[in-house]
């Protein structure tokens, strides 16, 4: 741009007699420029160590402070979904299992109050959280993520929270944790690969018992396994923390090597009836747990005292108790099988558990409609979570990731949402040269003649404007062949735009590079078409004109580059196709310009906005967004076709993760619990 100023500045003030001098002086300008550029490009890739330390580990204090409010968050809504009252929860014990072998210590019992302590006596830091279905895996591996991140010193590692749905059965831990650091820390790559490398994070993997059928052969958590055993940190076993089901730990035939095992107990009769009769929120409420609580307590005897226990030995279950009694189901109704009065008969726990499931989504449907004031079709809810559920299943069973990604939600509808996006590309190039036709050779309503006149001002134009005939036909047809093959991708990635990044050093350099070759190329094309011409003003003025022209051109596309991430960098779910939408945007703005520019040089200013517009539709579809247009698509196929499924889905997602159906880590969602997928996939609710 320096150069393109100084050359306009000649032209202006000192005529085409200095000209020769002057470019002398500028290619002086040019190689200073050059020199910044290159001096800005190795400061970036050799910065003193100290630096980078200290940018490491303010961005490790930043993301300490997130992850550990995000986990606070669904902590907060793990442990209290039934009522809005707070510092009510189960006490949470768990218990070492003794006959591990090569275990790494730890005291033989523990609570979920004092877990951190416990994670701290381990040598080394490996912990394996195993019970049964809803014991409490989860919230104790959020327990502990919330007080390392509330602990820490500054600088020390981060723990970040591993979804093992997330796993796509071929990334090693390091690389899993660089994709976990992006996606929720919307951190860049460079710096999450940093972080791993200087093992800056801890991996919390949570629900390995997700990752495979039930009844398999749990390959793929079998993967996972393997890999965490050859997880070494220069030669000593790594720190990690893994939750799974017991019985899926059990059958997998490969244990984590090094690693202490902790089983999470039943809860008691005690802690139980404590814990409903602190959720009572009305005497009407303690009239009706009232029987239930007296068996638990072991006044009806301890054989119905046991029985009633085995239905409520999780606070999983004991939440959807609560749940289905604040929806109207009593609970003497729920797990006694006797008319008051009478001997206390308890029912069978697997037809209790079956029950409690299902009503499960009305008692939370009636629970946000009294307390939210937000009533909600029961018809669309079931069948979106039902539609959601068989998709995930569906993805588990091809081995692909298991959780739910706005970016992947086409995969639910992939072939006419495929068939559809051929389509949009089709139409957008259709349009494009359509558009092209009419600004070039149109109805004489378009003015054809000023069009002719244009051309014949410049005589001496004549090969030129056949060479750029040529160089736009190429163009357009390579471009029209790489929308279609774009809108035909079967694994499109989402992209993100970081315009705070662009006033970083490294993409400043990108764009003050791009500028000045972008100047330079056009210095080159302006004196050609100057020399091959013989415009009776010289090659001054095209000179003028292509550096200009060449610079802008150039540096929009350099801050298109700078601007723009291959890896979407959204840690929130919604954030994942809004930020790939506008790199399509910020991607298109260059051919806008390019096309708007030859355009208007080309044929005249008149019909420059159509070629713009051709140039949008066409090269914006080549390399644009494509995972944002699929997602769009999706929703409105999925609306179109079955009805029930809301178009708006975003809203729909934060609705259910607000009320506890769903639970979101980063860009990505899951049900809360696999039992309620097991339950919609087999129609149970």
């Amino acid at each position: 741009m320096v150069v393109a100023v100084y050359l306009a500045g000649a032209q202006m003030f000192g005529g085409e007699e200095w000209f020769d001098d002057l470019v002398g002086w500028a290619n002086i300008f040019a190689l200073v420029v050059g020199g910044i550029a290159l001096e800005a490009l190795v400061s970036r890739r050799f910065e003193r160590a100290d630096a980078r330390t200290a940018r490491l580990s303010a961005t490790l204090d930043e993301l300490a402070t997130r992850f550990g409010m995000e986990r606070g968050n669904e902590l907060s809504r793990m442990v209290a979904i039934d009522t809005d009252q707070e510092g009510a929860r189960i006490n949470l014990r768990f218990s070492r299992q003794v006959l591990q072998y090569q275990a790494a210590g730890g005291a033989l019992a523990g609570e979920a109050e004092n877990i951190s302590t416990y994670f701290a006596s381990l040598n080394p830091r490996r912990l394996v959280v195993v019970g049964a279905r809803g014991s409490g895996k989860t919230t104790l591996a959020l327990q502990l993520v919330v007080d390392l991140n509330r602990g820490r010193a500054p600088g020390s590692p981060i723990p970040v929270w591993l979804p093992a749905t997330s796993f796509n059965g071929e990334a090693s831990i390091d690389s899993w944790m660089v994709d976990a650091l992006i996606a929720q820390g919307g951190v860049d790559k460079r710096t999450a690969k940093e972080l791993v490398e200087r093992h800056k994070v801890i991996p919390v993997v949570d629900g390995l018992d997700e990752l495979d059928g039930e009844g398999t052969a749990y390959e793929r958590a079998a993967a996972v396994v393997a890999r965490l055993n050859s997880y070494f940190l220069e030669g000593v076993p790594a720190t990690f923390v893994v939750t799974c089901r017991s019985s899926v730990y059990s059958a997998l035939g490969l244990q984590v090597r090094d690693a202490t095992v902790v089983e999470m107990e039943q809860v008691s009769p005690t802690d139980a009836v404590a814990y409903i009769q602190r959720r009572h929120e009305s005497a009407a409420e303690e009239f009706d747990w009232h029987r239930v609580c007296d068996v638990l307590a072991g006044i009806h005897g301890p054989i119905a005292q046991a029985r009633l226990a085995e239905c409520l030995v999780t606070p999983w279950h004991i939440s959807l108790a609560l749940i289905a009694a604040k929806s109207g189901r009593r609970p003497d109704n729920l797990f006694l099988a006797s008319a008051p009065g009478a001997p206390v008969i308890v029912r069978a726990k697997s037809d209790v558990h079956r029950e409690l499931v299902r009503y499960f989504l009305p008692g939370v449907l009636h629970l946000n409609a009294v307390r939210r004031g937000q009533p909600r079709d029961a018809a669309v809810v079931l069948s979106t979570l039902r539609f959601m559920a068989q998709h995930l299943a569906a993805q588990r069973a091809l081995g692909k990731p298991s959780d739910l990604r706005l970016d992947r939600w086409w995969l639910a509808h992939e072939r006419w949402t495929r068939v559809a996006h051929q389509g949009v590309g089709a139409l957008a190039c259709v349009s494009g040269l359509v558009a092209i036709y009419l600004a070039v050779d149109g109805p004489r309503i378009w003015s054809v003649a000023a069009v002719e006149d244009y051309i014949r001002a410049y005589p001496h134009l004549d090969a030129a404007f056949s060479l750029a005939a040529v160089v736009v036909v190429v163009g357009l047809m390579g471009a029209v062949f790489v929308t279609m093959l774009r809108c035909s991708s079967k694994d499109p990635q989402a992209h993100s735009v970081s315009l705070r990044g662009l006033a970083r050093l490294g993409a400043l350099s990108l764009i003050l590079v791009c500028s000045l070759v972008g100047v330079v190329v056009g210095l080159l094309v302006g004196q050609a078409v100057g020399v091959r011409s013989g415009l009776s003003l010289g090659s001054v003025r095209s000179l003028v004109v292509g550096g200009v022209a060449g610079g802008i051109l150039a540096m929009c596309f350099g801050i298109g580059l700078a601007a723009s991430r291959k890896q979407s960098q959204a840690y929130e779910p919604a954030a994942v196709v809004v930020n790939d939408a506008a790199y399509g945007l910020l991607r298109g703005v260059p051919f806008i310009l390019v096309g708007g520019a030859g355009g208007t040089v080309a044929i005249g200013p008149q019909f420059g906005a159509l070629v713009s517009l051709g140039a949008m539709l066409i090269y914006g579809m080549a390399w644009g967004s494509v995972a944002s247009v699929r997602y769009f698509l999706a929703c409105i196929l999925l609306w179109a076709r079955w009805t029930r499924i809301p178009i708006r889905f975003v809203p729909f997602l934060r609705w259910a993760t607000a009320v506890g159906i769903l639970r979101s880590t980063g860009a990505s969602y899951q049900f809360r619990q696999r039992e309620i997928e097991d339950a919609l996939v087999a129609g149970h609710i």
